[in-house]
């Protein structure tokens, strides 16, 4: 059945539905509470579309659906599919988030802050996140000086008997709990009385660091005055942050969405206790949602599983499914929101100051990417066109040789896929039928070898490269293109000759010669400087082995399986000749008698590796 005529039996019903690509893999997912309105969207005139939905239509070949009972449901399997397939088009949030929090567990005797980056159902008080502004470990420090709240690691449910307190006690920095010089309930009140500084209550911890500060200031012991000093420069800088006419002490985020067509961006703001503790801005340019509702409601589902609900959250667009949306993080995922618009006021007035962050955030990354651009995929077309190549160089491939004297030789095949490295697809070599110092002969065996892999099931090894780059000058060519047999007519290959930085191509006496400021020629340098260093880092690797190797052969009761051993877990001469006795014994199947000889003799006779 084709497209046409399965856009033609789409049920008027909810349901999520999954595009698909030659492969058949799931590139995109979404959910619809009409599948037949939605879904048509897609295949209908391409005039509105974003440039990637444009981008993502040009990959589907095939697509599927799913019919669900209501749409809250189609919310659920959306959410369980893009989990599981992952698809390219669609928003992926990372897991491991790096947003700061303070969290302390009020069911313990004697609590204490912590900087924690998890939010976790575990009945413990988190307050943040603290980013872009505000730094939660000098927020921390305020707390600890004003409250005298412990930062140590003493157990203090379980403090040592007849434990002497620390100097913090005696600067004012700790209550002291671990000696037992406050009781639980008074340790308590500057607990409660720190969590009102954090709710926005901060009217008499000004006065609390002063005060301390003159204590120390009026006995001359200036170095803990200077320290109060400068916890209160801290905190005035902090009450700085309080927003203007914003008299609400509570806990809201702003969310702000913006797009251009080609990427979208979020802007949040993080206000807390009616101050601004942060701001985060995130390009989401993977995924292919028909509007910014979508992609919004997206975002916010996923964030919100693993971050901290304020009490309000501002959002600068209307969803199409809002209440859908609460509803279902409350019964799956036990979040409760409560997302609003605001159309005047300081709110919207925040709101627009979002959305200004995120129109801006948008134009700079969008000007970095042109900028990146033109040194990867533009630098290829440049290629292309200074070369006169048959397609343009999307897959480059270079190769080096390495070797010391003819010892241990090596060569590097590293992968540019439009203009960036592959790592993945990078493969080394070792060199197995030239005898001595001979780099035509060298370079000839790896391009055979490589080519002939060209049928295998290596991913790197079966992808035909557009272009395959040679380090060296026409010498290196001559090999290079011998070994390629037919596939000459059909892949592209030059060599770059490094002291004049020249282009050869094969049949062509005289070298191209592209002007040092063109990107494409950077393209070149970068790829040629990258398997160089590939090549003479797995070559040393190798030379360090083979040379730890022979001596350890000089160790009696140390064989193959021992040295492989000691190779993995020390690396290098110098790993053993540090390693202490307890270390080397360690090693599984290790008898005592052989690692004192191993330790003995490493602490004797070895100074360095060419000795």
């Amino acid at each position: 059945m084709d497209i046409k005529e399965k856009l033609s039996m789409l049920p008027e019903s909810s349901g999520v539905y999954k595009m698909f690509d030659a492969t058949g893999t799931v590139i995109y997912v979404g959910k619809a509470r009409i599948l037949k309105n939605r879904v048509r969207q897609y295949f209908h005139s391409s005039n509105n579309h974003t440039e990637k939905v444009k981008a993502m239509m040009q990959n589907v070949v095939d697509f599927d659906y799913i019919i669900t009972n209501s749409e809250y449901d189609a919310l659920t399997l959306e959410s369980n599919l893009i989990k599981k397939y992952k698809p390219r088009y669609n928003i992926l949030l990372k897991d491991d988030k790096d947003y700061p929090y303070l969290k302390i567990n009020l069911n313990k005797n004697f609590p204490k802050f912590e900087i924690t980056r998890k939010i976790i159902k575990d009945n413990a008080k988190y307050f943040g996140p603290f980013n872009g502004g505000v730094r939660v470990k000098d927020l921390l420090e305020i707390i600890r000086a004003t409250y005298a709240i412990p930062d140590c690691k003493i157990n203090l449910e379980n403090p040592p008997k007849n434990h002497r307190p620390c100097l913090n006690y005696a600067i004012k920095r700790c209550s002291a709990p671990c000696a037992g010089y406050i009781s639980s309930e008074e340790y308590k009140k500057s607990i409660n009385a720190a969590i009102a500084f954090l709710k926005g209550k901060d009217e008499n911890i000004e006065k609390i660091l002063y005060d301390k500060m003159m204590y120390f200031a009026d006995r001359e012991e200036f170095e803990s005055a200077i320290n109060y000093r400068d916890k209160l420069e801290s905190l005035k800088s902090l009450k700085k942050r309080k927003i203007i006419n914003f008299n609400e002490i509570k806990d809201i985020d702003i969310v702000a969405i913006a797009g251009n067509g080609f990427f979208n961006c979020i802007s949040m703001l993080f206000i807390r206790g009616g101050k601004m503790l942060g701001s985060v801005n995130k390009i989401l340019d993977d995924d292919a949602g028909l509007n910014l509702s979508v992609l919004l409601s997206s975002y916010i589902r996923q964030y919100y599983e693993t971050e901290l609900v304020p009490e309000e959250t501002y959002i600068n667009i209307e969803l199409e499914d809002l209440n859908l949306l609460q509803e279902w993080l409350l019964n799956e995922r036990d979040v409760k929101i409560n997302l609003k618009y605001a159309k005047k006021g300081k709110k919207f007035e925040l709101i627009k100051m979002a959305e200004k962050n995120a129109m801006d955030y948008l134009e700079t990354h969008t000007k970095s990417q042109k900028n990146k651009q033109d040194f990867t995929l533009g630098a290829c077309l440049q290629l292309q066109k200074q070369l006169n190549l048959k397609k343009a160089p999307m897959r480059m491939e270079c190769y080096d040789i390495s070797n010391t004297s003819g010892q241990e030789k090596v060569a590097s095949m590293v992968v540019f896929y439009k203009g960036e490295p592959l790592r993945s697809h990078y493969r080394k070599f070792k060199i197995k039928t030239v005898e001595g110092i001979d780099d035509f002969k060298s370079i000839n065996e790896v391009i055979s070898r490589r080519i002939n892999e060209l049928g295998g099931n290596d991913l790197s090894f079966s992808s035909v490269p557009d272009l395959i780059v040679i380090d060296g000058g026409k010498g290196q060519l001559s090999s290079a293109a011998e070994a390629m047999g037919e596939w000459i007519n059909k892949i592209d290959l030059i060599s770059l000759a490094k002291r004049e930085e020249e282009v050869f191509k094969p049949g062509e006496s005289n070298p191209i010669i592209i002007p040092h400021n063109f990107n494409s020629l950077k393209l070149l340098q970068r790829i040629r400087d990258e398997a160089h260093r590939f090549a003479i880092t797995f070559h040393k690797k190798l030379r360090l082995n083979k040379f730890l190797s022979s001596e350890l052969d000089k160790i009696k009761g140390v064989g193959k399986n021992r040295k492989t051993a000691l190779i993995k877990k020390f690396k290098t001469v110098e790993g053993i000749k540090n390693a202490t006795l307890n270390e080397i014994k360690e090693i599984e199947r290790m008898p005592d008698k052989i690692a004192e000889d191993i330790f003995n003799y490493f602490n004797k006779n070895v100074g360095d590796e060419n000795k």
